[in-house]
């Protein structure tokens, strides 16, 4: 995943609250968004659920060398609720890794257990 994309961690894209709208049958919140990053800005609509689902996105993105992207994708046929337990069982032939073997691959980084 691409780091700008971590702009959809930020609690600044709530700061703008500019309406209430349904998405493919869920409430969500539109919030207007114009946030710069070190890569650069990002500008356009974000729609959240009430349980922080991004259901919505629609703008663009310039990065620092000027490069422009636009992004508009939209989540259909959400459902909430408890998940099958089978759902997080890895497949047969693959094998489970802790957490912290995928957080770098992500650029995140995981506090220790003993802090």
């Amino acid at each position: 995943m691409p780091p700008e994309l971590r702009l959809l961690r930020s609690p600044q894209l709530t700061k703008n609250p500019a309406g209430q709208e349904t998405v493919n049958g869920i409430a969500t919140t539109r919030y207007a968004v114009d946030e710069s990053l070190p890569e650069g800005h990002a500008t356009g609509s974000l729609w959240l659920s009430r349980d922080g689902i991004p259901m919505r996105l629609d703008g663009s993105f310039t990065a620092s060398n000027g490069k422009i992207s636009t992004v508009r994708w939209e989540l259909s046929h959400v459902r909430t609720g408890p998940q099958p337990a089978a759902l997080f069982e890895a497949p047969q032939g693959f094998s489970k890794l802790p957490p912290e073997a995928i957080a770098p691959l992500l650029g995140l980084k995981i506090k220790s257990a003993s802090h």
